[in-house]
């Protein structure tokens, strides 16, 4: 091989980065490193690298201050008041059988999370026939003819 062919090592080749940490041109550590010479060389804080900046920005604490107004404020909307007056709206099928069930299977897993019961639950609805699901449609829907009769009476008082 002639001197011509031969690989220019990694000091010839101009901009390339090198392997020695302390001489890489895109970053600056903030660390004490040592040259060399065993010298310790003095903190450098400046950042130069853009994963080091947007991380500086997104770990900023925010105070209670600082932090954005809700979306009701920026409009200028203002919130609606509750009526405690106001009839609730009523569980649905699903929700009255959640309310049966829970405890019973809670009480034969007890290890499970709360979110492992409701998956659990749910499980147990998906497989559940028509016959088993209408006594809690049918009180779903009692209910929920109460409740609009109650909100009939509700909005004439209003007027």
């Amino acid at each position: 091989k002639s001197a011509d062919d031969a690989k220019p090592s990694k000091v010839q080749k101009a901009g390339k980065k090198t392997n020695n940490k302390d001489e890489s041109p895109k970053k600056k550590s903030k660390s004490t490193k040592e040259d060399t010479t065993g010298d310790v060389a003095v903190k450098d804080t400046e950042q130069t690298s853009t994963k080091e900046s947007k991380k500086a920005k997104v770990g900023k604490a925010k105070s209670a201050d600082d932090a954005k107004p809700s979306k009701v404020q920026n409009s200028g909307k203002k919130t609606k008041v509750k009526d405690p007056n106001e009839p609730k709206r009523p569980l649905n099928a699903y929700r009255l059988f959640v309310r049966d069930v829970r405890a019973k299977v809670e009480k034969e897993n007890p290890k499970l999370s709360k979110k492992e019961v409701g998956l659990e639950i749910a499980a147990i609805w998906k497989v559940t026939g028509e016959n088993e699901k209408k006594p809690y449609t049918d009180e779903a829907k009692e209910t929920l003819k109460k409740f609009e009769t109650e909100m009939e009476a509700y909005r004439q008082v209003l007027l």
